[in-house]
């Protein structure tokens, strides 16, 4: 099996993880706990990158946990995600949010 790359978008209490692979979302707590829920479906699909967003300290926690286990995580600024957004023609899509699972 090839091992993937996911995005997650980080506030302050949510992390919304996306895999281009499959289309799948996925929102858990910015926690502890929401990261140990997370575990299970980062290993189902041999995840090994993780791009985040660097969001003012939100995202602290989660890199240090990512890092903690193993996984390569790469933080990025909202700005430059949105600016790379937009010169690749792509732009986010209304409701992306609404489908994440809680």
């Amino acid at each position: 099996m090839t091992r993937l790359g996911v995005g997650m978008d980080v506030s302050k209490e949510w992390l919304d993880v996306a895999s281009t692979s499959d289309g799948e979302v996925r929102r858990v707590a910015n926690s502890a706990i929401g990261l140990d829920e997370l575990r299970p479906w980062l290993e189902e699909r041999w995840v090994h990158r993780v791009v985040l967003e660097a969001s003012g300290g939100y995202e602290a926690a989660a890199l240090v946990w990512l890092h903690a286990e193993g996984f390569s995580v790469v933080p990025v600024e909202p700005v430059g995600a949105r600016q790379f957004a937009r010169g690749m023609g792509r732009r986010e899509r209304e409701g992306a949010r609404a489908r994440c699972r809680r």
